[in-house]
């Protein structure tokens, strides 16, 4: 049948026929025009009758097996996945799509619509909507730190201005550099928003103390801004240059956070900008008096500055009570530096390691894996419970839609993790977290708690933001070996050994047990005697069972294969396959049971590779604890199990992420405190002044240890972006109060003298750069809305590592400052007296 229907479906060319005035084509027309064409295929004559395909077989249009289920929200559908090109905008795709859809959905039939169900462009927007939010108000309580500061609000105001203008500076710059309006350059603005402002600070602040001298508004400002322009410029500078690794770095760490880093080095270089010219040029035009007392409606700004007032001069004379204190007893200061920084690094492990917080962008998957070989109807059935307990577990206002998919599937399908009738997944897209109560963690338990009863059924828990970041599994544990029976028996002792191990949760393997196959053994001895060989038998058990296609039927410009085989109520035990029969070259018949045994086994195993090596992979996640401490307990498990000839183990996965992109800012860390040094020795035309500068970097990681562990933060991939940050950001507040001593210093003061009076002068700058970038990451670590999980570690960072090393700063390096100088006064004294005695000995 299979072979007439090849032949019988055929339009063929024939030549061409010339008469003395035309030329005809020759064509024989033999393709089927309809079904009944195909029923009335003759494919046989008995005793002269013919015998048609309708005769011996049912034809009909039908559909494919199904391969694959797919529901939606407990409805059949269809999911369809857009993925975007690499180089083009998320938002901008996602709207066109969006638009396009509208136009499709009014020419669908009645009863059916197109409805979105994930979109990634919305977490995108909803997120960068969170962070221009943080940053409008960090930059107003900034501006309200500075009012309280300086008591005027013109002041204020004219700070305020530098805000918006170094912004829309800067993004001048990102269009040029081709940055886009993204989570990590928007975080970068946000970030920055509070440093923006500090360049001004400190001249507007300098401006105010020559007024205050009697100096006139335009003389004061050009004096302001002359004394304080190198120390603002070396700041900033020293600030810019920790994000110069960036651009030369190619690991994770550079992808992630190149925009970042890129984003906050424009903004603060326009900042820098502001603050030496349009600062200087407003407070003379539009400042004449700096104080004035407040009347009408503003009158009760009036107890408020009083109050801000009387605070800061008590602050003053209290900081120049301990700052003498301080320089007295250089030995117990130096002392009790040390002792905080040994305990930054005890709390380390006790706060926790970890490669990226985890986010709610409202979406996981749940993989459902049963037995090897279940078909697919069972596995449909226990799909079908787990969405009833799923959707019984949610509440309504919690999830847009939950899909359920089970089976083979092609395409997009088949990537995304159903590749075998025996596994199913049911992916849940949530609402906006600030639309639910419950967090994504807590929708997971429950919905682990709800399925953890089903029997048979292993559960895989994941959430999608992980392959992001470059996670994948968060731990891989990689075992290596050639023999297939050792390294899957090492394998199960590992998988027995870290089942214990607390907080470890979805322990999978992904070398799975065999498919159970019946093999076909040919008897060649009896087949060979009757003429027939195992090619044959081969293809005929393939034609009868699983069919093959005989030729392609065409309509109304359709094309569909025509499928020929047994009907199922013939092929569906293995008796059914012994029935069937094979004909000899004699013309004979004879029933394959008569050649064949059929034996019952496990099919091959699938093989995995990595560095042309055999590899099994046990992936799984640390949930309720960091992934540090975790993958130390697997380790040490994994180390008390013998170890078979030529096989290796390897921890890969986030962990091996986290441990290179430590690495790599680890090297940016190094290289930007010798870019910091080497700029501020230019600054200075010294050595040893950037070198006690240098003493306030190591005083940021008590604060930051402390910060993260009051807040319950790992120590992860963000956090030590942000102490990467207060390398290039402390030093600031040194270089500021160093600088000015040196001033001091210049004009005749004694050390401990000028490092008191620097203090006292430059407390209130200090205070109000400090202040403004600490409360202006307020918002941002509060880690409220959309996206904000992955920013709140970092301006936590920031906020506890600042809070630390201003105190460090007014203190320690006074004390720092001091014993140098009297270092160098010693060795200047050893030197004068070995010159006088070699003169008396001349």
């Amino acid at each position: 049948i299979i072979q007439i229907l090849a032949v019988e479906n055929l339009n063929v060319a024939g030549g061409e026929i010339k008469t003395p005035m035309k030329k005809y084509s020759l064509r024989t027309e033999g393709e089927f025009k309809n079904i009944e064409d195909i029923r009335n295929v003759v494919v046989d004559t008995k005793n002269g009758v013919p015998v048609y395909v309708k005769d011996v077989a049912r034809v009909y249009m039908g559909y494919a097996e199904r391969s694959e289920i797919v529901r939606l929200n407990g409805e059949n559908g269809v999911m369809i996945r857009i993925n975007k090109q690499s180089d083009k905008n998320t938002v901008i795709v996602a709207e066109n799509i969006l638009k396009r859809l509208g136009e499709i959905n009014k020419t669908l039939p009645k009863g059916m619509e197109i409805t979105p169900i994930f979109n990634s462009a919305e977490y995108i927007q909803n997120s960068i909507f969170n962070m221009v939010k943080n940053a409008i108000q960090g930059g107003l309580i900034a501006i309200f730190v500075v009012f309280l500061f300086l008591r005027n609000i013109r002041s204020a105001l004219i700070l305020g201005l530098s805000i918006p203008i170094s912004i829309i500076a800067t993004f001048v710059m990102m269009y040029y550099f081709d940055l886009s309006l993204n989570m990590m350059s928007m975080g970068g603005l946000a970030i920055g928003v509070g440093m923006l402002i500090d360049n001004s600070i400190v001249i507007l602040e300098n401006i105010f103390r020559f007024r205050d001298k009697g100096a006139r508004p335009a003389e004061g400002a050009r004096l302001g801004a002359d004394e304080m322009g190198m120390a603002i410029t070396a700041s900033t500078l020293t600030t810019i240059c920790v994000f110069i690794p960036f651009l030369f770095t190619e690991g994770l760490a550079g992808q992630l956070f190149r925009d970042m880093a890129l984003t906050i080095a424009f903004s603060l270089l326009c900042s820098l900008l502001v603050a030496l010219t349009l600062i200087p040029m407003m407070t003379s035009r539009y400042i004449k008096t700096l104080h004035k007392h407040y009347k009408g409606r503003l009158e009760f700004l009036n107890r408020i500055l009083d109050w801000s007032e009387n605070a800061l001069k008590s602050l003053e004379n209290f900081y120049v009570k301990a700052v003498n204190w301080a320089l007295r007893h250089r030995k117990q200061v130096a002392l009790y530096t040390v002792i905080t920084l040994v305990l930054a690094f005890v709390l380390l492990p006790i706060t926790g390691m970890e490669f990226m917080p985890e986010q709610d962008e409202g979406r996981f998957t749940v993989l459902a894996k049963l037995p090897v070989g279940t078909n697919l109807e069972t596995t449909e059935k226990i799909m079908q419970m787990v969405e009833k307990r799923s959707m019984q577990v949610l509440d309504k206002s919690e999830y847009r839609v939950v899909s359920v998919r089970a089976g083979y599937g092609t395409g997009f399908a088949a990537a995304f993790g159903n590749t075998t009738d025996h596994s199913g997944t049911i992916e849940l897209r949530l609402v906006s977290p600030v639309k639910r109560d419950r967090s994504q963690q807590e929708i997971r338990e429950a919905m682990r708690n709800a399925l953890k009863d089903i029997p048979g059924v292993d559960f895989n828990f994941s959430f999608e933001n992980r392959s992001l970041l470059g996670g994948g599994a968060a731990i891989s544990i990689e075992v290596y070996g050639y023999d297939f029976d050792k390294s899957s028996s090492y394998t199960q002792e590992i998988y027995e050994a870290i089942k214990p191990v607390t907080a470890l949760k979805d322990i999978d393997i992904s070398r799975e047990e065999g498919l159970p196959e019946n093999v076909i053994k040919i008897n060649r001895d009896k087949a060979s005697k009757m003429g027939i060989n195992a090619s044959q038998i081969a293809n005929m058990v393939k034609n009868y069972v699983a069919g093959k296609t005989a030729t392609i039927y065409r309509y109304e410009g359709d094309e569909y294969n025509v499928m020929v085989r047994l009907r199922e109520s013939d092929r569906s035990t293995i008796d059914d396959i012994k029935r069937l029969k094979v004909n000899t070259p004699m013309g004979v018949s004879v029933p394959l049971a008569n050649l064949i045994q059929i034996e019952t086994r496990t099919g091959p195993t699938a093989i995995e590779r990595k560095r042309q090596e055999r590899v099994i992979y046990i992936n799984c996640k640390a949930e309720g604890r960091d992934l540090r401490s975790v993958v130390m307990d697997i380790q040490e498990r994994i180390d008390k199990i013998p170890k078979p000839a030529n096989s290796s183990v390897i921890i890969s996965g986030a962990y091996e992420d986290m441990q290179e992109t430590f690495f790599d800012l680890g090297l940016a860390l190094a290289l930007a405190i010798v870019l910091i040094y080497i700029i501020m020795a230019c600054q200075f035309e010294s050595f040893v002044s950037p070198f006690i500068i240098m003493f306030s970097v190591p005083t940021l990681f008590f604060g930051v240890m402390v910060f993260l562990f009051l807040t319950g933060t790992t120590f992860n991939v963000v956090s030590f972006m942000g102490v990467l940050m207060l390398a290039g950001i402390v030093v600031n507040n040194a270089i500021v109060l160093v600088d000015y001593t040196n001033i001091l210093r210049a004009r005749g003061l004694q050390v401990h003298e000028a490092l008191v009076e620097a203090g006292r002068t430059r407390l209130r700058p200090i205070l109000m750069t400090t202040f403004t970038t600490m409360l202006a990451l307020i918002p941002m670590s509060l880690g409220i809305g959309e996206g904000a999980e992955l920013s709140a570690p970092l301006a936590r960072s920031v906020i506890g590592g600042m809070s630390s090393s201003f105190i460090f700063t007014l203190l320690f390096i006074p004390v720092v400052y001091s014993v140098f100088e009297s270092v160098k006064e010693r060795i200047k004294r050893r030197k004068e007296k070995a010159r006088l005695n070699k003169l008396i000995q001349g």
